[in-house]
């Protein structure tokens, strides 16, 4: 058993220093510690109130307004792209354009020659049937001597002037204007066929007048050719009214007043002629009552007690050309032209 002594010895008091010893190192650890902790404290509340602050200043009309600019920007680069891709199809569009103009070109004047070529060897009328041939000058080698005779006009008559025997107009419209046979009305040219028949072509019994649809037809023929198409119409001349009766193939005039004085009287005053066509010009007017008219003014006359030539008064009248050309070997009329 202890003794008294040592118990005593065993319960000193203990001190502080000898529980927990702190020596510098754990001092500086200690330091570091607490250092970090308040840094870290410091810098989270640091962040929250960057944060609270931007968020703060970031509102709804500041949003507004990047999201504006940034939809300006994108507009502004998609007009850009669509105004350059505008150009791009522009300049090709414009070579398209380009080529097709030169193509055009270059076609019309081929037309333009062709349609040239045939004028200058008279081959036109491979494209109208209506064709008036024009004058070819002939090759004239310069080494020989030119020997053609100038025909006079009493020579050309001898040769030409039967070719108005059997044309008569006595529509005043018709010589005023400018028509070929073919742009005359069916009736105006029947007209023109009835004139050309002799007297024994036409049937009279009383007021009755009838002429056969096949004489018609072949005065039609004789006078025309293939310049005009025949076909049956109700005409008007020397005052009877005819009508084509299908039944019987006739013409047929029922009138009392009947009268086939010539009114218009002409005189032929030049004449060309050429390979393929002839031309007749005469000087024209209008008599009645022995008083001369001309055409152009049936109010008053140019002479009163007429009784001698249109030539006198050529320069008073009206000149009209007549063009006939040659269908399968033989002259017809083509045109009827004041001049």
């Amino acid at each position: 058993m202890p003794n008294k002594n040592e118990k005593k010895k065993n319960n000193k008091p203990i001190l502080p220093e000898e529980v927990i010893k702190i020596t510098d190192a754990d001092k500086k650890r200690i330091k570091e510690d607490v250092i970090s902790e308040v840094k870290e404290d410091l810098r989270q509340d640091l962040v929250k109130k960057v944060s609270e602050d931007v968020f703060s200043l970031y509102t709804i009309s500041e949003k507004d307004r990047i999201k504006n600019e940034l939809t300006e920007e994108i507009k502004e680069d998609v007009k850009k792209r669509v105004v350059r891709e505008e150009a791009l199809l522009s300049r090709k569009k414009s070579l398209k354009i380009f080529r097709l103009t030169v193509y055009i070109i270059v076609l019309l004047v081929a037309v333009g020659y062709g349609i040239y070529r045939l004028y200058k060897t008279d081959n036109l009328m491979i494209l109208n049937k209506d064709y008036e041939p024009t004058t070819t000058a002939a090759y004239v080698n310069p080494s020989e001597p030119t020997t053609k005779k100038v025909k006079t006009l009493d020579e050309l008559k001898n040769n030409y002037a039967y070719l108005m025997d059997k044309i008569y107009v006595s529509d005043i419209n018709i010589l005023m204007g400018e028509h070929t046979i073919a742009e005359l009305s069916a009736s105006d040219r029947l007209v023109l066929a009835y004139n050309s028949l002799i007297a024994s072509d036409i049937t009279r019994d009383g007021k009755v007048f009838t002429v056969s649809n096949n004489t018609l037809q072949s005065a039609f023929d004789n006078l025309f050719g293939t310049n005009a198409t025949y076909q049956t119409a109700d005409f008007n001349v020397d005052g009877l009214d005819y009508t084509y009766l299908n039944s019987q193939d006739r013409y047929f005039a029922i009138s009392d007043s009947y009268d086939n004085t010539r009114d218009i009287q002409s005189e032929i005053v030049d004449i060309v002629d050429e390979t393929d066509y002839v031309i007749i010009k005469e000087v024209v007017g209008y008599v009645k009552e022995n008083k001369l008219y001309a055409l152009n003014d049936l109010n008053n006359p140019i002479v009163t007690g007429y009784s001698s030539s249109v030539l006198d008064y050529k320069d008073s009248l009206t000149s009209v050309e007549y063009t006939f050309n040659k269908v399968n070997g033989s002259y017809k009329l083509f045109k009827i032209s004041a001049k």
